[in-house]
């Protein structure tokens, strides 16, 4: 199986990308839940399946032997989040789903198997956007 080297590249940045996001940082940090915890417990839910996604790219890149760089750390802007309220963090994970969906819906990809890479990570992060949105409507 052979990939166009700039679909390969591109894979590992969107990988980058949505390993090093503020849902995944929300899943590790300890944020106040208090009458929240099924919306805390859904984000968690929300964000494992975002995490196993992201796993699977990082899986079909080393099928097609390409080794990505280690994605780093998160952004330091997001240790202020820790021990805020779930409420007050819901805002800013529906916009940044929001970009994440309109940064995929901006890829395009040669090969055939980086674009069902790709059409399968943006089924899911629409799928999540309007999970989360619906959590911040309740």
């Amino acid at each position: 199986m052979t990939i166009p080297a700039t679909d390969a590249e591109r894979l590992a940045a969107i990988h980058r990308r949505e390993s090093r996001s503020l849902l995944q940082y929300v899943r590790e940090a300890s944020l106040y839940a208090g009458r929240d915890k099924d919306t805390l417990a859904a984000i968690h839910r929300i964000a494992q399946e975002s995490a196993t996604l992201s796993e699977s790219v990082l899986d079909y890149l080393e099928k097609i032997r390409i080794a990505p760089a280690d994605p780093g750390s998160f952004a330091m802007n997001f240790t202020d989040l820790n021990f805020t309220a779930v409420r007050s963090v819901l805002p800013k994970l529906v916009d940044e789903q929001r970009r994440e969906v309109a940064a995929l819906e901006g890829e395009s990809f040669a090969g055939e198997d980086a674009k069902q890479v790709l059409a399968g990570l943006l089924e899911s992060n629409r799928k999540h956007l309007r999970e989360l949105e619906a959590l911040g409507a309740g």
